[in-house]
């Protein structure tokens, strides 16, 4: 995992951090928690894919501290989230062309995508409000129900809608700071951003409520 300590500081220095200190501490954190996951007995490891996961992990931890601590020019940063979000699709591809998907990387990328998803919102606050929180709030919120729900822990199936309900809003939001900053735009995307996540948790809470009563089923 040091291509996500690597990604992190790059990320950071790029956006000009006064101090690359917390940046560093939270990816070295980071990389050790990915780390003990991957190697965790009910684990099937990490693979190939994962590097560039990594790699978009450490990016989306640089320019949210960054965002926290300073303010990096919007253009740069929705620059970097898009660059960012790009790899998307490229460990999927890795993943299949390489026959080494895994469950655990399958899961890597699905927080990796929440991290940048905050990352994302972070940046869009000063433009659109602290609303914009509401999106990566919804992934802890669903973990944390989870617990009290064991029906919501069960495996959802693979679904398009769901990958494109993710980015598109991490799309939007980071178009907030730029270019959308200063137009009449700027909130209307940042709220559609939340709506189109909360829809799409919305649909997963349905399916996962009809199918909590059927006995092993893939849900």
């Amino acid at each position: 995992m040091a291509e996500l300590v690597l990604a992190a500081t790059a990320a950071a220095a790029v956006m000009g951090a006064g101090t690359l200190l917390p940046v560093v501490l939270l990816a070295s954190t980071s990389a050790l928690l990915v780390l003990a996951a991957a190697s965790h007995p009910s684990s099937d490891g990490p693979g190939p894919a994962d590097l560039v996961t990594g790699i978009r992990l450490g990016m989306a931890i640089g320019i949210g501290v960054s965002v926290l601590c300073g303010s990096p020019p919007g253009g740069l940063v929705a620059g970097l989230l898009l660059l960012a979000l790009s790899t998307d699709a490229a460990d999927g591809w890795i993943a299949r062309r390489t026959a080494t998907a895994t469950r655990f990387g399958a899961r890597f990328d699905l927080e990796t995508d929440a991290v940048l998803l905050g990352a994302a919102s972070l940046a869009a606050i000063p433009v659109a409000g602290p609303i914009v929180l509401a999106a990566p709030l919804l992934r802890p919120a669903w973990l944390l129900a989870g617990r009290a729900l064991p029906w919501l822990q069960r495996p959802l199936p693979p679904s398009l809608r769901r990958r494109v309900l993710c980015a598109l809003p991490i799309f939007l939001l980071l178009a907030v700071p730029w270019p959308l900053a200063g137009s009449r735009l700027a909130v209307p995307a940042a709220l559609l951003a939340v709506l189109l996540l909360a829809a799409s948790f919305l649909i997963d809470l349905t399916h996962q409520w009809q199918q909590r009563r059927v006995p092993g089923a893939a849900a």
